[in-house]
């Protein structure tokens, strides 16, 4: 289950403050408190006494509420009932403050589900009015996590004997619509805040998004969650961990993740889910920046290079990547699309932190072969495969990145190396060519550059065929190469190569025979 992560987020966005409309802060925030005995789930909410100024108004729900108690059900098991939730809450008359299930989600480890746990239905035992003012979005963001099961209910009016309880924090968060008259290239820009349950922190948003044309005016409202439904696809993270820097395979994302030690930070992306009444035509062009102080490259505050950011786009239930454009030197990064749902800046990750068990497989043999300053992998006598399903890396295509990840005998990755040079030149030539004839006619892709620029990687084969022909092969040599076999694989006895693009082929071979396994070299088949 995904454990409740104080940190701070590292994502910023486009804009100066005074160029855009005035930032609100949340509504509240607090502590909760979850009892089940599924399918009914009861809920308290625990106010802090803090005032906060949301548009102006202030407001203060520790001292007019105090808490808030509400009852519904959920069809998720009560052991998955462990994580982050968000959905919209709204004023209702005469100014007490509601909280609609519907649109709730419960994410997990394996993801955010939509309407997956509506345990806060019909809210009671309300006390006090709340002033909240009008014509402004509300939302509810919080995270939970497992406390064990408690025999009688401590919610007032819950109806059953828990068999799980569960506790966490959450904020009520307000975004104000903003106008959006008709014209062509009609740009808003939005600033605002939210209080992300994850990171226990306040985050600022700002988000410029430029439509194609507005026939008819209406409003644009920009909010922001800790977590969204829908699938990151695996070569893409919305949360890349640091490591401990005296515990280099223990993964962090603040300090007190570490036994000793500091972490080397943590990146988290916010999603934004951005609406309109306005009648738009496409199409919708959206940027957002990101923190790099010191120019160094790396998002402030993580490991993430800023080349690796990418703009996800929620279509049907899956994010998309949708960039358009990147600005390294403002730190600007845009999307474009034709309709609106929720958005994500997130890192590209050419290789997941565990290895995927739905790779393509049925490779009869391979072998590795990694040194300080040369490696040799290979994938032969495979299964069927299409030139179609190994992405597009030549001039003109998608931009297809391809990588090599290396994994231990517990599949955690233990190395990598990434070529991201779709169409360019090597040596005077395009670094990759189509094998027996243009895509989608030809069989396979090749990749070379003798300068090794790319992570060390002079050679790339990818080629299809029938069952039992189709291979693929990777070399590379020099120091970009990372020197060291990490401890971990040197102690496995089997490993796992795969073969990534960023289209999402996935070729995987597990390697059975270890024949070499020391600080300076690793051979297996």
């Amino acid at each position: 289950m995904r454990p409740t992560i104080k940190s701070v987020l590292t994502v910023a966005f486009l804009g100066a403050a005074s160029a855009l409309p005035a930032a609100a802060t949340p509504a509240a925030t607090g502590t909760m408190r979850i009892e089940c005995a599924p399918p009914t789930c009861c809920v308290r909410y625990t106010f802090a006494n803090a005032e906060f100024d949301v548009y102006g108004t202030p407001v203060n729900l520790g001292t007019s509420v105090g808490e808030m108690i509400g009852t519904g059900t959920t069809t998720t098991p009560i052991d998955d009932f462990s994580g982050t939730f968000s959905g919209h809450a709204d004023s209702v008359p005469p100014g007490l403050l509601g909280v609609d299930s519907t649109g709730n989600y419960l994410c997990t480890d394996s993801g955010c589900s939509a309407g997956s746990a509506s345990f806060v239905g019909a809210l009671t035992n309300i006390t006090g009015t709340v002033g909240l003012p009008s014509g402004v979005e509300y939302t509810q963001d919080g995270t939970v996590v497992p406390v064990g099961g408690i025999p009688a209910p401590t919610i007032a009016g819950c109806p059953l004997g828990p068999v799980g309880a569960f506790d966490g924090t959450f904020g009520f968060n307000g975004f104000q619509p903003q106008a959006t008259p008709a014209g062509t290239a009609v740009m808003v820009a939005v600033s605002t805040s939210f209080f992300d349950s994850v990171t226990n922190s306040q985050v600022d948003v700002e988000m410029e998004i430029t439509y194609g044309e507005v026939v008819t005016p209406g409003t644009t409202t920009v909010m922001a969650f800790s977590n969204a439904a829908g699938e990151v696809p695996g070569n893409f993270a919305a949360e890349v961990r640091g490591q401990c820097v005296d515990e280099p395979t223990t993964s962090c994302c603040v300090d007190s993740d570490c036994t000793t030690g500091t972490c080397t930070g943590c990146y988290r992306a916010a999603y934004i889910d951005v609406t309109t009444t306005a009648v738009l035509v496409p199409p919708i062009e959206l940027c957002s920046n990101y923190q790099d102080s010191d120019d160094n490259g790396i998002v402030d505050g993580s490991t993430v290079p800023e080349a690796n950011l990418r703009f996800l786009h929620d279509e049907g239930g899956t994010f998309v990547d949708r960039t358009s454009s990147q600005d390294v030197v403002a730190n600007v990064i845009c999307a474009e699309v034709n309709s609106l749902s929720f958005f994500a800046v997130a890192a590209e990750t050419p290789c997941p932190a565990v290895s995927d068990s739905e790779c393509l497989v049925g490779f009869g043999k391979g072998m590795l072969d990694a040194q300080a300053d040369k490696l040799l992998a290979k994938w032969i006598k495979g299964p069927p495969l299409l030139q179609s399903q190994m992405g597009s890396p030549v001039a003109g295509g998608s931009g297809t990145s391809v990588s090599l990840c290396i994994y231990d005998q517990a599949g955690s990755l233990a190395g990598e190396l990434t070529v991201d040079r779709a169409g360019e030149d090597c040596d005077g030539k395009p670094c990759w060519k189509s094998l027996g004839g243009d895509p989608p006619s030809g069989k396979g892709f090749a990749f070379k550059d003798k300068a090794a620029t790319s992570d060390g990687v002079q050679k790339i084969l990818m080629k299809g065929g029938d069952a039992g022909k189709s291979k693929a092969i990777l070399k590379a040599k020099g120091t970009s190469i990372p020197t060291g076999i990490p401890a971990a694989l040197q102690s496995s006895t089997t490993a796992t190569i795969q073969l990534r693009t960023s289209d999402g082929v996935c070729l995987s071979h597990v390697l059975t025979e270890v024949g070499t396994a020391t600080a300076d070299r690793f051979k297996a088949k």
